[in-house]
């Protein structure tokens, strides 16, 4: 990993985070580990009231990487919504995961 990437990667991260909160969400919270995952993901926003949502993002470079990032998304048991944020490529080029949706635009992101 060349140190452009690992840049350019906290700048999406940051740019995500800047636009759930702009959408409502209350807390957004960086490389958080749940209990029924093999590994980190990357961003994750939750809301607050009765219906507390939980917001699972993975961000993939390219559309091999967000196809493994679907399959970590896939098997986190925890209920929430969970999307892939695609960084260069297509969405159609990815393969996709039931239960995980891709975007590749931070105006994509829901609101709270």
């Amino acid at each position: 990993m060349n140190g452009a990437y690992f840049l350019e990667f906290h700048d999406v991260r940051d740019g995500i985070k800047i636009e759930l909160q702009n959408k409502g969400w209350k807390k957004v919270e960086f490389s958080i580990r749940f209990p029924s995952s093999s590994g980190t993901v990357d961003v994750v926003a939750s809301g607050s009231g009765l219906r507390k949502k939980t917001l699972m993002i993975a961000i993939g470079s390219n559309p091999f990487d967000a196809g493994i990032a679907g399959l970590l998304l896939a098997g986190i048991s925890e209920r929430g919504e969970k999307l892939i944020f695609l960084q260069e490529g297509s969405p159609e080029e990815v393969q996709m995961t039931p239960g995980v949706s891709i975007i590749s635009s931070v105006a994509e992101l829901p609101a709270a």
